[in-house]
């Protein structure tokens, strides 16, 4: 014969109502002991990401031009002109955030396969090539106040490719992924 030794289980009074499941089973505490790092890292994350925000919106003149090309639009009727005024980049601020947006709430391997997926994924692809033509057709075309480091990686076509594809994903992935550590 086998004793076994265990607490008594004790439920609640009949008077006080037994706790109910939390609405969001998910939501975890946060480890205080990270948010020093994880504010770090979002500052760090945050500047890079306002750099590639840049790129996209000196990019984007280049992307319509191009466009404008492909639909052969004489020259002398329109033709968009690079960025040089900073209150441009204070006008069009939005449109780096909406793009952001875009691409890391509706990724199309998140969804269920349907038609709707369909179109999800297509849009994505469109804004999320668009974010990288604009940026990349910014990387390879610097002003002429460019530094020497913008230059060399204008010249060094898999460079400025890896350079277009980091700064275009890299930043808005590692913000999340610093998010959920902090609440993991």
């Amino acid at each position: 014969m086998t004793v076994r030794s265990e607490e008594l289980k004790t439920s609640p009074p009949a008077s006080q109502p037994a706790e109910k499941p939390s609405a969001h089973p998910r939501a975890r505490g946060v480890h205080w002991d990270r948010v020093p790092l994880a504010l770090l890292g979002w500052a760090i994350l945050g500047v890079w990401w306002a750099a590639g925000g840049k790129y996209t919106i000196d990019g984007l003149p280049l992307v319509a031009n191009w466009l404008l090309d492909f639909f052969h639009v004489p020259m002398g009727i329109l033709r968009l002109a690079h960025v040089v005024d900073w209150h441009w980049y204070l006008w069009l601020c939005w449109l780096p955030v909406l793009i952001s947006f875009v691409e890391r709430r509706y990724v199309p391997w998140r969804r269920r396969l349907s038609l709707m997926l369909v179109v999800v994924a297509f849009v994505w692809l469109i804004v999320s090539a668009l974010d990288g033509a604009s940026t990349y057709l910014a990387v390879i075309t610097p002003g002429a106040d460019a530094g020497l480091l913008a230059r060399q990686v204008a010249a060094i076509e898999p460079l400025a490719v890896a350079w277009t594809l980091t700064t275009t994903f890299l930043p808005e992935i590692g913000i999340a992924m610093l998010y959920r550590w902090l609440r993991e």
